[in-house]
């Protein structure tokens, strides 16, 4: 997988997300350059609360059922604005990422200081909400929702950074070569288990991006909901191609494993043991095809190519199984001419496996 690719999808929100928020009230420079603190409390933009009131427990609502007001001033409006203020920041440090991408094994990505940065905004979303009225109310919601988006993209991106797949995919395959299939498996398990997280955060994500209002989002700073919609949208696919790769890749290690049994079985001439291991084989390979044609020309730039390869090769290996089954059929009725045709077709399409890519 093309992190620097994968990367440059994930930014995408975060230059979208809140774009244009430095606008608010009490939105210094310093909280939305994505500097320093990466975005973490807000720094000089309030995000502390430091400016006007921290909890909103002495609030007290405006008796013109209009803004909110606290009694040192802290109104609900303004502690919207350190919200959007700090959430700004977490996105222009996702945005900052693109700046960084050409060697994304030395990114510096402090995952827990955004997460603060969110936790801290959604506490200043809290505090508004006690002293809201209905139209402020329903914007908090809608930052709620984004604020989760937020969240899950920064994991997200957290899981990406820590997946190097060329390492997976050589560590796997020198394994693999070697006959230590237990290594292969853990190797190709371990980045499985991180695609299924992956692949759960953004399903939040996508649940979270349903409770975002366009319009509200317009109120409150001019966000544009469409690049939010687009970059989770993009995010969907390329993680699902990730975890179609990883779920391919397991069921490609099990069906070599196979196919080295029921080889090792037809060389003991006891085909009909190898007949049932090429029939494993097959099986496992088929797997692997079918989580790798789920996501055939909707993988996205950074994994096209990855896709392509690894169906490519279990479309050969698939062929080789069958072959190699067939010929042990054949073998196993006394077909000796039959099982050996099979048999050659088998090892050339092994040998085309191994091409794949190589262009």
């Amino acid at each position: 997988m093309d992190r620097r690719h994968l990367l440059g999808t994930l930014a995408t929100l975060g230059s979208g997300a809140v774009a244009g928020c430095s606008s608010a009230p009490n939105a210094g420079g310093d909280g939305g350059s994505g500097d320093g603190s990466d975005g973490g409390s807000g720094g000089n933009d309030g995000g502390d609360g430091s400016d006007g009131g921290g909890g909103g427990d002495d609030s007290s609502g405006g008796e013109d059922g209009g803004e909110g007001t606290t009694t040192d001033g802290g109104d609900a409006d303004l502690y919207v604005a350190q919200a959007v203020s700090t959430l700004n920041a977490v996105a222009l440090r996702l945005n900052k990422l693109q700046d960084e991408l050409d060697s994304p094994d030395d990114v510096e990505f402090d995952q827990e200081t955004l997460l603060e940065g969110i936790a801290d905004a959604r506490a200043k979303l809290d505090a508004a909400s006690e002293i809201a009225t209905d139209t402020q109310a329903a914007q908090i919601e809608t930052l709620r929702s984004l604020a989760t988006v937020l969240e899950e993209t920064t994991r997200v991106v957290g899981i990406v950074l820590s997946v190097d797949t060329d390492a997976v995919v050589e560590d796997t395959a020198t394994a693999v070569d070697a006959g230590n299939y237990d290594a292969a498996l853990d190797r190709v398990r371990a980045a499985k288990a991180k695609a299924s997280d992956a692949t759960d955060r953004v399903e939040r994500a996508e649940t979270a991006l349903a409770g975002v209002d366009a319009d509200r989002l317009a109120a409150v700073d001019g966000v544009e909901y469409a690049k939010v919609e687009r970059a989770v949208t993009e995010l969907s696919s390329l993680v699902t191609a990730f975890h179609a790769l990883t779920v391919g890749s397991e069921a490609n290690v099990l069906g070599t494993q196979d196919l080295e049994t029921g080889r090792s079985r037809s060389e003991a001439r006891e085909f009909e043991a190898a007949e049932a291991a090429f029939g494993d084989a097959r099986a496992h390979f088929e797997t692997a095809d079918v989580a790798l044609a789920g996501v055939a020309g909707d993988a996205g730039e950074s994994l096209t190519e990855s896709v392509e390869v690894a169906a490519c090769r279990t479309a050969h290996l698939l062929q080789a199984a069958t072959a190699f089954r067939d010929g042990a059929a054949d073998a196993a009725d006394g077909n000796v001419s039959e099982a050996k045709t099979h048999r050659d077709e088998g090892e050339t399409q092994l040998q085309q496996a191994e091409d794949c890519g190589s262009n």
